[in-house]
């Protein structure tokens, strides 16, 4: 498993690095069948992810691969699940959000998991039944793939007692989720909502910097 975490967060900081050649650049945006944005970055980071999980002989599902029928996968007991780029939307807006994301999923249930935000270069990563990890300027530790637990920072998902904070979407920010919000105001003081793009959402709880999402 250490070896499979060290593969799969030097995926995602290269997958990164790849997706920093086109942002802030003018963008040309396809329309997928399900009527999601793809641009050049989500196929230049998918290309180098293939590359470094191809070679643990695990299956990869990825949302811009060629995916193999359900017939097939049905068997697959253990595969890799890879958003190449989450937050397509606010990487087209040159906003700093979007992530790499890659889970390593064993009958259903995740092992591993890995999300890089670029432009931010933070990276957090976590290890089922171990812990949960966050890392700053993570292109930048020469240590990280050696040890990434010895040199990554434990996250713990502990809030402040004092103020409740409640992240969503900047690009899908639905009429349920605001009414779901306004429910929470008519119980709580002190309300802060924070607006996040891609899976950074996620990443707030997990280090303690949110409550909700």
């Amino acid at each position: 498993m250490q070896q499979l975490l060290r593969i799969s967060i030097e995926a995602c900081l290269k997958a990164g690095e790849a997706t920093l050649a086109y942002y802030g650049k003018p963008v040309h945006v396809d329309i997928k069948s399900d009527n999601s944005p793809l641009t050049k970055a989500d196929l230049a980071s998918n290309t180098v992810i293939n590359k470094y999980l191809i070679e643990t002989e695990i299956p990869i599902l990825s949302e811009e691969n060629t995916q193999a029928g359900y017939a097939e996968r049905k068997h697959w007991q253990k595969l890799w699940v890879v958003d190449p780029l989450d937050g397509t939307k606010e990487f087209i807006k040159k906003r700093k959000e979007y992530t790499i994301n890659i889970a390593l999923i064993e009958n259903g249930n995740p092992l591993l998991g890995v999300i890089y935000a670029p432009i931010l270069d933070e990276l957090f990563f976590g290890l089922a039944g171990i812990a949960s990890y966050k890392l700053t300027n993570a292109s930048k530790n020469k240590y990280l793939l050696n040890d990434p637990m010895e040199v990554a920072e434990k996250i713990t998902g502990h809030t402040s007692p004092t103020d409740l904070i409640v992240v969503a979407s900047k690009s899908h920010l639905s009429p349920e989720t605001e009414k779901f919000i306004k429910r929470i105001e008519e119980k709580a003081s002190g309300l802060r909502v924070k607006s996040y793009g891609s899976s950074l959402k996620l990443c707030r709880l997990a280090e303690g910097a949110a409550d909700i999402y």
